[in-house]
């Protein structure tokens, strides 16, 4: 069964679940803000909607190198719901790293800090898509998910089907990229809501 599904339940345009699911602290910017369940399951949606819109298609690998935030959350969703693999990577790895891991990955697409755009397209070649997240919901992803048709299902996925890959930190060589299944990540996230409380 996909993880989304496990995570959320089943998707609805109009979900109504106002449970709190992530908290961000105030900022000089920014008041403390609670984004619900029914708030993460639309944005990525949309973000799906985006991804889809790039040409992304099932099993495809999406490679992600952003900061930290409700978006960054929303695109791992997205990801899940949408059949595609998601590959976080550090946010301190070089251009050169960087496309190591795309290239070894045969990622469709590459999701980075807007910053950093023109280095990484220079150094993953015009076969991959490079698009852009920040931390306050902008970027060339975020744009294009304002327009997209939002991807409210949720594409069906075995257990044993890769949910994401993780790359080693390569200490005897080159990193090397463990598949996670969606069943392995649902039996981790089981035993640790249990053990936790």
């Amino acid at each position: 069964m996909n993880l989304f599904a496990r995570l959320l339940g089943d998707p609805s345009p109009d979900r109504t679940d106002d449970r709190p699911a992530l908290t961000t602290p105030a900022t000089d910017e920014h008041p403390r803000t609670t984004h619900s369940v029914a708030d993460l399951d639309a944005r990525s949606a949309a973000l799906a909607g985006a991804l889809i819109d790039a040409g992304a298609r099932v099993e495809d690998r999406i490679v992600v190198q952003v900061d930290k935030s409700v978006d960054a959350v929303a695109l791992y969703l997205a990801c899940l719901r949408a059949g595609l693999v998601y590959v976080p990577v550090n946010v301190a790895y070089t251009a050169n790293e960087i496309a190591f891991f795309v290239g070894d990955i045969g990622a469709t697409a590459l999701i980075c800090r807007p910053d950093r755009e023109t280095e990484l397209t220079n150094a993953v070649g015009s076969t991959t898509t490079v698009l852009t997240l920040d931390g306050i919901g902008g970027g060339t992803l975020a744009e294009r998910a304002a327009t997209a048709e939002p991807h409210d299902a949720v594409i069906e996925r075995d257990d044993t089907d890769t949910a994401c890959v993780l790359y080693t930190s390569g200490t005897t060589g080159r990193s090397k990229g463990a598949m996670l299944s969606h069943g392995a990540i649902f039996a981790n996230t089981a035993a640790l809501h249990e053990v936790w409380g």
